[in-house]
């Protein structure tokens, strides 16, 4: 009975490592996002030094320094 129960908490805590893994993941990728934006709302990336494709990733930011 010993196994099967160390077999089914090691299952549970695969998945709960893998629940935290995707969680990181995605709060990593939303920290990039958003530095990047602001990098383009802060002015240092333009039309000059960024691509069309970016700027519609990041929603089309505005630069805030006019």
């Amino acid at each position: 009975m010993g196994k099967l129960k160390q077999f089914f908490l090691g299952e549970r805590l695969q998945q709960i490592d893998r629940e935290l893994l995707i969680e990181q993941q995605i709060n990593q990728q939303y920290d990039e996002y958003c530095k990047e934006r602001e990098k383009w709302t802060q002015g240092e990336k333009n039309a000059e030094n960024g691509t069309i494709k970016e700027w519609e990733y990041l929603n089309k930011p505005l630069n805030s320094k006019k």
